[in-house]
């Protein structure tokens, strides 16, 4: 009767090389893995069964695989390529990754041929002087040339990258900053970045660009004050989730493990899960000036997360 069940529904991916410079909003779905995908399904030993939340689904014993890809999240939601008999795909507003393969017993898949994600250092300025800075960035530190970065966003789209994480230095205190972003986003990579900048969402520029082009931005906090104050200026910014991808946040906070005691880890983590926010946890690194820095040492991080993820200390 002319009825798609929407949860049913494919998110075919397309082409990486389609979600370049001034593709609009349109993407064709990649014809290469469609094709792959089509002669998957019409193999003779292959059946479909399923249901939906309305019946019951269909019971079956044996030789059971679970259909990986996404559903309900609309063309375009994913970007896709080909790396030898495997392909990979990537929301771009999750940044969620599958590796699948159509073969029968594919090559095992140990590195990709060329880079997904890359990590670029835009500037070796920063204002804040954190005590315990591998990069050991000062405020006589240059910023990186906008030409060389164009120069490697062009070589990133060739190879079809598929996002980057932008640091420093302080990123936001870029001159070009705004354009940057909104250039890797022309060439189809998603651009990520770290900040520790509580007022680049007053520069217009920036917060135009990042609301349009960028994907998610992670604060480096110290304790739990930082990261109050920090979700705070972001939601009375508008900046805090993003319109285009159904909502999906944007801020995220990143902590050196070791560079505060273990009880104010315990309180940072309890905050990222009332906020609703990730949290990335990051390697203590004795070089620049963590080389100097006396640092709280607990190797035992999982048996802490652990124990109070059993006592319903945190959530997500």
């Amino acid at each position: 009767k002319g009825y798609v069940d929407h949860q049913s529904q494919m998110s075919l991916p397309v082409s990486r090389k389609s979600a370049g410079y001034r593709s609009g909003n349109f993407h064709a779905v990649d014809r290469t893995f469609f094709d792959e995908l089509m002669a998957y399904y019409m193999r003779e030993d292959v059946v479909i069964v399923g249901g939906n939340d309305n019946s019951e689904h269909t019971r079956f014993t044996t030789g059971r695989q679970k259909h990986i890809l996404p559903t309900d999240g609309g063309t375009g939601t994913f970007v896709c390529k080909k790396d030898g008999e495997w392909w990979v795909l990537m929301n771009r507003h999750s940044g969620a990754k599958i590796r699948l393969s159509f073969k029968e017993n594919p090559k095992p898949y140990t590195k990709s041929n060329t880079p997904e994600l890359v990590d670029i250092k835009i500037t070796d300025y920063c204002p804040y002087g954190c005590t315990y800075c591998y990069q050991d960035s000062t405020e006589t530190g240059s910023h990186g040339s906008k030409s060389f970065i164009d120069d490697i966003c062009r070589s990133l789209d060739g190879m079809e990258v598929l996002e980057v994480a932008l640091g420093g230095g302080e990123t936001t205190l870029h001159p070009n900053f705004a354009e940057i972003i909104q250039n890797f986003r022309n060439h189809g990579i998603i651009p990520n970045f770290t900040t520790r900048n509580p007022n680049w969402i007053k520069n217009e520029a920036i917060r135009e660009a990042v609301k349009e082009a960028s994907g998610r931005f992670a604060y480096s906090v110290d304790n739990v004050m930082d990261m109050y104050r920090v979700y705070m200026n972001i939601e009375s910014s508008g900046l805090l989730r993003s319109e285009s991808s159904g909502g999906q946040m944007r801020l995220a906070f990143q902590y050196v493990m070791g560079s505060g005691s273990e009880d104010q880890f315990k309180e940072c983590v309890k905050a990222a899960g009332k906020l609703g926010c990730d949290m990335t946890l990051l390697g203590f690194k004795e070089v620049g000036r963590g080389k100097g820095y006396r640092h709280w040492n607990y190797k035992n991080w999982y048996t802490l997360l652990k124990n109070m993820r059993a006592k319903h200390e945190f959530y997500g």
